[in-house]
């Protein structure tokens, strides 16, 4: 029995590495795909059906955060049933089906409490994928560069084809925004924190790599929410009394590196890619949209697949998916929908903070940081309705799941480690 429970162990680690790492860099999940077939829908597909195992077979642990779930879960179900006698079936199954992923927090719940060393082999596989991420980001950005508009149609066409990313120019200087990019601002919390402790040179390298990075996706969503929560996170390191001390020498540092970007041209940049930006006008009509139908049905929404007529001004469209995530939500399933799924990961949240208090392993204050930043992304792209960002989630609520009496020998053991 020994033995059996030792293959099981092992099988449950490499699963989740594969899961985890096709997750980073997998993109929208069509990266490793046969035709309509890919690996994440195989994944997806296969622990929709491990869920069930796990409920008859009694694993499913009844506290508060499955609570939540399983009601929020039959609530979409129902609301997805009245979406095709009301809207179009084929535009409610698309938003139903991205919402279909958060179904999978039960598994990993259970394979956390069973495994805890998937708690270093998140880790692990973080900090490897991320670094692997970022080198490609830094390497197509510089072939761009290199040859300039002329890379344009095989880069872009590589983008197309499995549905990996977008690159733009501004000006001579390439734009290279991967799906995965996101991932790259959570490692960097992670990182920071985990150099802050031990100093480690091999940190500060990969902080710096992640930096560069980020500075590629020319996302104005990734610099701000980003910058915020590594103040948050300094904030917390090293004290109110020093973090004042160490603002004011980063703001000076930071206008003397502006005044030498804007010498070397590099401002001129920042200052074509963002001015006149048309995505804030564009997203700020959704967003009066939205309100204007979802008013209109605020207590349980209008269903998935929702169409409704939006005026940009240069161009009309009719459509039921929106970049306002958080606003698609609420138009779809209304307040009900809303606070059921802020409830849940409010309740991960807490417990993430929890076990991060009690063990001091920094993974769950770093993933609490990035599950704080795929929410607040989601306000100008849709991540937390689809898979990239669910299933991020799904990972936060399995380390969340943790067994709080059990935090702090797993905290030392990761630092050994």
């Amino acid at each position: 029995m020994t033995s059996i429970k030792i293959h099981m162990d092992s099988l449950e680690r490499w699963f989740f590495i594969v899961i985890l790492a096709e997750l980073i860099l997998g993109g929208s999940g069509h990266l490793f795909a046969v035709g309509p077939l890919s690996l994440r829908i195989f994944f997806l597909a296969l622990m929709v059906g491990l869920d069930f195992v796990l409920l008859l077979r009694g694993k499913v642990v009844a506290n508060l955060s499955n609570l939540i779930l399983f009601v929020m879960m039959v609530y979409f179900a129902g609301l997805m049933c009245y979406s095709i006698l009301t809207n179009d079936v084929r535009d409610a199954a698309d938003p139903f089906a991205g919402y279909i992923v958060i179904i999978v927090c039960p598994v990993f719940l259970y394979l956390f409490r069973e495994n805890r060393d998937l708690i270093y082999t998140t880790r692990r596989v973080f900090y490897v994928c991320t670094a692997i991420l970022s080198i490609v980001t830094i390497l197509i950005w510089g072939y761009c560069l290199v040859f300039g508009v002329a890379s344009y149609p095989l880069i872009q066409g590589l983008f197309n084809r499995f549905q990996y990313g977008a690159l733009a120019f501004v000006g001579p200087v390439p734009r290279v925004f991967l799906k995965g990019s996101i991932f790259i601002c959570c490692a960097l919390f992670l990182c920071v924190m985990e150099f802050a402790q031990d100093h480690k040179f091999s940190r500060l390298v990969l902080s710096g790599l992640y930096t560069v990075a980020i500075l590629m996706t020319f996302t104005t969503s990734f610099y701000a929410f980003t910058a915020i929560l590594l103040l948050v996170e300094l904030f917390h390191i090293i004290g109110k009394k020093r973090f004042v001390t160490f603002l004011s020498i980063i703001l000076g540092l930071g206008l003397i590196g502006l005044v030498v970007a804007y010498q070397a041209g590099i401002i001129d940049v920042f200052i074509e890619r963002f001015s006149g930006d048309y995505n804030f006008s564009y997203k700020g009509i959704q967003v009066r949209s939205i309100l204007s139908h979802g008013l209109v049905h605020p207590i349980f929404g209008n269903g998935f697949g929702y169409n409704i007529f939006t005026d940009y001004g240069y161009v009309s469209k009719v459509a039921y998916s929106f970049e306002v995530m958080w606003g698609q939500l609420f138009l779809d399933t209304g307040l009900v929908g809303l606070i059921l799924f802020l409830a849940h990961m409010g309740v991960t949240l807490y417990d993430l903070l929890k076990n991060y208090k009690i063990s001091k392993n920094h993974i769950y204050y770093a993933f609490a940081l990035g599950l704080i930043m795929f929410c607040l992304v989601s306000f100008t792209n849709p991540f937390m309705n689809n898979a990239i960002g669910l299933l991020f989630y799904a990972v936060c609520a399995g380390l969340s799941s943790v067994d709080e009496r059990l935090a702090s020998t797993e905290g030392r053991l990761a630092l050994e480690g």
